[in-house]
């Protein structure tokens, strides 16, 4: 499209032209033919289409924009002209008029001025179905327009041809309401009024509904104008399925009523007029029914009884007949009636049975569900009491103690607390309560309440205390003990442990209650005696005060003794009689010779002496062996066993248990104790199954020992610098007991573990140089530390007397033996007065004493001369410790042991 501005610039250029050829004309050389001009002017408002203008009804020119026109053909000067429309604009329909369009042409026209307007038309149409009132129709949005009937309507304001109209519905009409459409609503106006535009009304219809609360039942049906059946289950928003128009009427009501429960529901807001939307209004409200509870009494003799509904609603009832409780329960509820039962302030209960005389009263067909009726079969049957007769038993601690009420009926006594006698008493007889058996160990006395008339209620405080009778102490004299190494263990009652290592008087760690009984026995035989110790009198019996005449006599005490040298690289063992006033060795005629034996531990034996056994880290095949001996008791001679040796991986150390029965060997790399089983025939031995033992948290565990009465074991745990200690079960198998490992004093390296002959104490010598003391807890075996001792350096081992007053420390390095006295009180130990003592040339690796404590022997270590033992003689009591001249061994010695007979 040209623009305003264009179309008048290219006007003025065509009038510039006009007037410049109507110059040239009148300028001509004297030509008399009339002067011709040109016709036109401007034409403004043109919206579209084409315009087309004529002159003097003949000659035309169409015009498609403003801006300046001009016809064709000039006319001749002095001519008459008339210019006009021939043809108006459409798209969008124009009219047209000309101003200054006529007159006589004189000279060039150009201010003919053609004006253009758009055409504007009416819009209208039909209305249909209208029976409301207030339909308010729009166009484009205004001109608002108000129907009340059927009919043509039209807008008043026209719309510009060209332009869009669009008709909608401003307001909807009312009573009744109705929902009015428009169709054919929009569309350009062309060049003729609008009258096809219809508008469709229709009455509205509203679902009828609202809400039920309080249903519980099942069964309700809702109805609706007589109709419209609607089934309801639950709480909640109900809505019929017919809707009811504008205007029209709903009556809703209750056609069934709910049932399981049994259920009223009714009906508010339930009528009305429909009008210009849903009905959610109606209110349904159901309430279940509740129903009477009653039934019979019978065999009612007393007063007072009280019967509950559901733990309330009571009823008092003083003779037979029918009963009905106050208070319905609703439908679909459960009913449970009872006698009461009333909570009192001491926390018991009281049932209110009736009295006069005491009956108790029992409820069958005591409860169920309300259906849809009152419950009339509860029946309550009532019979005359008796009760029971019980109370408390307080102090009580052994067993055998039996009641008795009125001469009968006994009752035997588990233990502390309440108890009752399983026959009742008549309401309104005696009682009387007594001790029929005393427990063992205890008195116990009926203290309160033990007799009276029974009244309408069980007797619970009959009161008995029973008192512990006191405990008293076990003991006596042994006569004629002699032994190194081992002590007699005496036992009482088959578990009360005590070790003996010297005559005179004993007594067991456990006192035993007056009136129990007590019976002592020989645990374990000790090693030194030809005739074995016997109980000779007042072994057993009842317990009434502190015994102390239990007599134990035990045979001769041997006089053969032996000592056993392993040598470091003889591979041989050198066997040696000890004679008892001297002590000095005389060698026994045929040592064992074995390949595998050098470098060896000492010799350990079973008890009974009749077999030995020697441990060699590396005597199978590089490997560790435990190489077994039987003993000849007349001549000393070892004879190897069948088996024998035994692979041990690891082994480096063995102990035989007190009983005989079982050995347990150290395995130092490895950091465990493998447990064998000793043949009580051949001595040979069996490792015992799944019995391994970790010790330690790192390897090298070089010493273990078991305490005297053989129920603990201690570990010594080299780098773990601790003791690992165990109990021993019945099958030899070791568990560690809570606390276990117990660290040793300032980090010390375990290098050898003792115990004391009564098994009271441990002593842990530590490589680094101190003694640490522990005291043995007798029940559990725990370990609890006494003092610590640096006594010198590099403890190689430790050994003590066997009377248990002196512990002898070894010093490989500084070659020399600390001497200490033990407190049997405490443990406590002192360095007796000389300590430590020359031990002779060359390195004690091992030490011992002989079976009567008088004499001890020291292997000569790389000594000077190499195959020298050291031989000492030592003070009973002083414990002192005299260097004696050495005896020849033969070849260096590694480790010395003794035994005796």
């Amino acid at each position: 499209m040209i623009s305003f501005s264009s179309r008048l610039r290219h006007g003025r250029l065509a009038l510039s032209s006009l007037l410049l050829t109507v110059l040239l004309t009148s300028c001509g050389g004297g030509n008399d033919a009339p002067a011709h001009y040109p016709l036109g002017g401007s034409v403004s408002g043109l919206a579209g289409g084409t315009l087309v203008l004529q002159v003097n009804d003949g000659e035309t020119v169409s015009v498609s924009a403003d801006g300046i026109f001009q016809f064709p053909t000039e006319l001749p000067g002095g001519s008459r002209y008339t210019v006009s429309v021939q043809t108006q604009p459409n798209n969008p329909a124009q009219t047209c008029s000309v101003n200054r369009g006529s007159g006589t042409l004189n000279a060039a026209v150009t201010d003919i001025a053609v004006l253009c307007a758009p055409n504007a038309y009416r819009i209208g149409g039909t209305v249909s179905g209208l029976v409301g009132s207030g339909l308010v129709l729009q166009n484009n949005g205004g001109d608002d327009l108000v129907m009340n009937a059927d009919g043509g309507f039209r807008f008043i304001q026209p719309v510009a041809s060209g332009a869009r109209y669009s008709i909608t519905v401003k307001i909807q009409p009312n009573n009744p309401a109705q929902t009015c459409t428009v169709n054919d609503a929009s569309a350009l106006v062309a060049d003729r009024d609008i009258d096809n535009v219809t508008v469709q009304c229709s009455t509205d219809v509203h679902p009828i509904g609202g809400s039920v609360t309080g249903l519980t039942g099942k069964g309700l049906v809702l109805q609706n104008n007589a109709g419209d059946d609607l089934a309801v289950d639950a709480d909640g928003h109900f809505q019929f399925a017919t809707p009811v128009a504008s205007g029209a009427g709903y009556v809703v009501m209750v056609r069934t009523q709910p049932h399981d429960p049994s259920q009223t529901c009714s009906v508010d807001r339930g009528t009305g007029t429909v009008a210009d939307s849903d009905i959610t209004d109606i209110k349904v409200r159901c309430a279940t029914n509740a129903y009477r509870i009653g039934g019979t009494v019978s065999g009612l003799v007393g007063s007072g009884l009280v019967l509950q509904n559901n733990g309330g609603d009571d009823l008092v009832m003083n003779a037979d007949g029918s009963f009905r409780f106050a208070q319905p329960v609703a439908s679909g509820a459960a009913y449970h009636v009872t006698v009461k039962i009333q909570p009192v302030a001491s926390g018991a209960i009281v049932k209110t049975q009736p009295i006069a005389p005491a009956q108790t009263c029992t409820v069958s067909q005591t409860s169920s569900i309300v259906a849809d009726a009152d419950v009339t079969d509860v029946r309550v049957q009532c019979n005359t009491n008796g009760y029971t007769v019980g109370g408390t038993v307080s102090g009580y601690s052994g067993s055998g103690l039996v009641l008795r009420n009125n001469g009968g009926n006994a009752l035997a006594i588990a233990g502390n607390g309440a108890f009752r006698f399983t026959q009742p008493v008549v309401s309104g007889t005696g009682y009387t309560v007594t001790v029929a058996s005393q427990p063992a160990g205890q008195t116990c006395d009926v203290v309160g309440n033990g007799s009276g008339t029974m009244g309408n209620a069980n007797v619970t405080n009959v009161q008995v205390t029973c008192t512990a009778n006191p405990a008293y102490t076990i003991g006596g004299t042994v006569l004629g003990i002699a032994g190194s190494g081992s002590s007699l263990v005496l036992q009482n009652n088959g578990g009360d442990d005590v070790a003996i290592a010297a005559d005179g008087s004993f007594q067991f760690p456990t006192a035993i209650t007056g009136g129990l009984n007590y019976a002592v026995t020989v645990k374990y035989q000790p090693r030194l005696q030809d005739g074995a110790c016997t109980i000779t009198s007042n072994g057993g019996g009842t317990v009434t005060g502190n015994v102390s005449n239990v007599t134990i006599i035990c045979g001769v005490p041997s006089e053969k003794a032996f000592a056993y040298v392993t040598n470091a690289y003889a591979n041989s063992l050198s066997a040696y009689s000890i004679d008892y006033t001297s002590g000095a060795l005389a060698r026994v005629a045929n040592p064992p010779m074995d390949p595998n034996i050098a470098d060896s531990s000492s010799v350990v034996t079973d008890p009974a002496r009749k077999f030995a056994y020697v441990v060699n880290p590396y005597g199978l095949n590089n490997d560790s062996a435990i190489f077994g001996y039987t003993i000849d008791h007349f001549t000393g001679d070892l004879t190897p066993m069948p088996g024998s040796p035994l692979a041990s991986s690891g082994s480096t150390r063995l102990t035989v248990h007190p009983g005989g029965q079982f050995a347990y060997a150290v395995n130092a790399n490895a950091g465990t104790v493998s447990v064998f089983a000793i043949n009580p025939a051949t001595g040979a031995l069996s490792p015992v199954p799944d019995s391994t033992v970790t010790t330690g948290t790192s390897p090298s565990s070089y010493s273990i020992a078991i305490e005297p009465t053989g129920r603990f074991a201690y570990v010594g745990n080299y780098h773990a610098k601790s003791v690992s200690a165990y109990t021993i079960g019945a099958d030899g198998k070791l568990t560690a007991m809570p606390g276990s490992p117990f660290p040793t004093v300032n980090d010390g390296n375990v290098q050898a573990i003792s115990i004391t002959p009564n098994g009271r104490f441990v002593y842990v010598t530590n490589w680094a140089g101190t003694v640490d003391a522990y005291r043995i807890a007798p029940d559990s075996g725990a370990l609890t530390l006494v003092m610590t001792d640096a006594s010198g350096s590099n403890n190689q081992t430790s050994v003590i007397d066997p009377t248990g007053k002196f512990l002898y420390v070894v010093h490989y390095s500084d070659q020399n033996i600390d001497t200490y006295t033990i407190d049997a009180a405490t443990g406590a130990l002192s360095k007796v007065p000389g300590s430590p003592f020359s031990s002779g040339t060359g390195y004690p690796k091992s030490f011992t004493l002989d079976p009567t404590g008088r004499f001890a022997y020291a292997t000569s270590y790389y000594g000077n001369p190499l195959t020298d033992l050291s031989f000492y003689t030592i003070d009973p009591a002083t414990g002192v410790i005299t260097l004696q001249p050495p005896i020849d061994n033969g070849v260096m010695a590694s480790a010395v042991s003794t035994i005796g007979w």
